[in-house]
Order: C-alpha cells, then structure tokens, then sequence
C-alpha cells in the first residue's frame, strides 16, 4: 500500500545525448529508400518468418487436410496482395480474381490463386496453437513485441519530447474495449 510522505525527492535526469550520441531516426532518408525498403525496416524477416511458422502450426493443429506448407515467399506475396486490396478497393474478395474485364487484375491471378489466399487468411495465426490468453489481444502479444522491438531500434527519442493523445471514434467489431469520457465530444 502506498504511504504518503513529505519527503522532496529529485527527479532522475536520463543522459538522452548518450544514446549512441544521436537522437531521431536511425536510418536517414534517400532517395534509394522505396516503399518496400520502409516496410521491411519495421517488419522484418524474422517478423515474415514467426508469422510462416505460428501459421503452419496452427493449420497442423486445425487438421487441415489440403494444406500445404507455407513459405516466406509466399506470405510476402500474400502480404502483398492484401496490401494492393486496401489501395485498390472492389466491393468482395473475389473480384480480384474475376474474368470480367471490369474488374480483371492480371496480377492476383498470376500470383496467387483465389483459394490459396483464402486458405492462409483463414489459417493466419500468431502464437502457438493451443496457448491459453489472459486478455484479448494476447493472440498477437508476441508480434507486437517483435513490432516494439524494431520501433525501439529504429528511433531515438530526443531529450524533449511531447506526445499528444486522442480518441479516435471507430465502429470495428475487432475491439470490445469501450472508453467513456464526457468530457471529450
């Protein structure tokens, strides 16, 4: 139980400039540095791999009968298609592999076949099968640490540093964490 006191204590003072003798980014922009490159600095192959291995576990746990082993090529295609899907919007998942020339995009079929994507979406998993979670996004705990990590290694905060907060009104379904605050509008 915490004890109230009179005492006046210091704070602690952390030397900031002794890390590594920088702050800011660790990796300075050029002109080389294409989208991909940005996304692989946060989400790196060791990220691509734990998600291939958690995922072939759970497909095995699943008994899934047509599953076929997969592999970090082939999660780096998926990650891109489903990235191009949120730049590229059509109304269902099936469209993109439509033959109407409406919505024809000769690229998904190249890659990846409409089954096979659905097939690892519906397999997508990022902890050991079976492994009992406390609170709701414990299923991905261990991505997001892997997550913090990188963000960790790739940015040093200066000595004055101002972060800002707010709520952001959203109707997901992913969330069941309801904050009330009438003092916000």
């Amino acid at each position: 139980k915490p004890v109230w006191s009179e005492a006046i204590l210091e704070p602690i003072i952390h030397d900031w400039e002794g890390i590594l003798g920088k702050t800011g980014p660790s990796i300075r922009s050029t002109i080389e540095m294409t989208p991909n490159k940005w996304f692989s600095i946060f989400f790196t192959k060791d990220m691509i791999s734990f998600i291939v291995q958690h995922t072939n576990q759970y497909a095995i746990h699943c008994g899934s009968i047509r599953w076929t082993k997969l592999t970090v090529r082939e999660f780096e295609i998926w990650l891109g298609l489903t990235i191009a899907m949120g730049i590229h919007r059509l109304p269902s998942v099936a469209l993109y592999w439509s033959n109407e020339w409406v919505f024809a995009i000769p690229q998904f079929k190249a890659l990846m076949t409409r089954f096979r994507y659905q097939e690892i979406k519906s397999h997508l998993y990022f902890s050991q099968p079976g492994e009992s979670h406390t609170y709701q996004l414990g299923k991905i705990q261990n991505l997001i640490n892997l997550f913090r990590t990188q963000c960790k290694e790739q940015f040093y905060p200066p000595k004055t540093m101002s972060i800002d907060e707010m709520m952001v009104k959203t109707k997901s379904k992913f969330t069941k964490c309801k904050i009330r605050n009438p003092k916000k509008p």
